[in-house]
């Protein structure tokens, strides 16, 4: 059955990216609580892995909350899409930062080892 939801909306597009920026500051101040509150009580292993929980949680709310009303204007595939253009632009994003900060390539792929 095909759905009837429109496959694009300018105001749902226009939403999700304004919500990607705010993920941002979301990231930071994920980071500045692991490095300041629990970091130094559990060590680098465990506080990253906390860092990781806490802010998909964080980050999921924000979504949550910023998309809520626009989200039956779409389709799945819209949603898919919007996820997957979030996640490039996020690794995008973080290597890129990690190019300009100079940090080496191998701490910024350590942060995607899930091993």
């Amino acid at each position: 059955m095909l759905s009837t939801k429109n496959i694009y909306s300018k105001p749902f597009i226009s939403r999700a990216l304004f919500t990607w920026l705010l993920f941002i500051p979301v990231a930071v101040i994920n980071g500045g609580i692991r490095e300041g509150a629990y970091k130094s009580v559990v060590g680098e292993l465990v506080a990253h892995q906390i860092s990781c929980v806490t802010g998909s949680l964080a980050f999921l709310m924000v979504g949550y909350f910023m998309l809520k009303q626009l989200i039956a204007e779409v389709n799945n595939k819209v949603l898919w899409l919007t996820g997957t253009a979030w996640v490039m632009m996020t690794i995008l994003f973080e290597f890129g930062m990690g190019y300009f900060s100079r940090t080496p390539l191998d701490r910024l792929l350590n942060d995607y080892n899930i091993f």
